[in-house]
Order: structure tokens, then sequence, then C-alpha cells
């Protein structure tokens, strides 16, 4: 699992300090991801970041309380797809 997803869980108000800190961490990890989108040239960096962070989340969510080692594996195909569809050609893995 992840911590900032278990302190947002356990202290679903918004105004806690804890989920004020998980809530930090999401969207400084996605302002890094967009910054790296940007780099990469991609068509919409704000977009691929959001379907990035929720593809990670997702993952991360799937795992912890599934059990299935493939999780990743095929969240690694989502995120090829996303990235097919955002990067220029020569940008592209």
């Amino acid at each position: 699992g992840c911590i900032f997803m278990t302190a947002a869980a356990e202290f679903p108000m918004h105004t806690d300090p804890a989920h004020q800190s998980a809530a930090a961490h999401s969207k400084a990890s996605q302002e890094a991801i967009q910054y790296l989108a940007t780099l990469a040239r991609a068509r919409d960096p704000e977009l691929l970041a959001r379907q990035l962070s929720i593809l990670i989340a997702g993952t991360i969510a799937c795992r912890h309380t599934t059990g299935d080692e493939r999780c990743a594996e095929t969240a690694k195909c989502v995120a090829h797809k996303l990235l097919d569809e955002q990067l220029p050609a020569d940008e592209k893995r």
C-alpha cells in the first residue's frame, strides 16, 4: 500500500493535517510527472500527468487489495498506450 493513501483514507476530512499532507504529496507527484511530460513534449502534459497519476494510484490500490502481482504489468501496458497517444513519434520509449 501507500502511506499517503492510507492517511487520506483514515483521515478523510480535507482539513485534517494528515489528509493535507497526503494531498500535498499527491499534488507534488503529479506536478513532477507533468514537468517530465512537458520536457517530453506531450500534447497535453497536464492531462497526461493526471492520467498517469490515477494509473499509479489505481495500480497501488489494486496490488494492495487483490495481491495480484500482474497489476504493475497491466498498468505498464496502459501507460504505454497513454504515452503513444501523447508523445511525438521521435520521443516514444
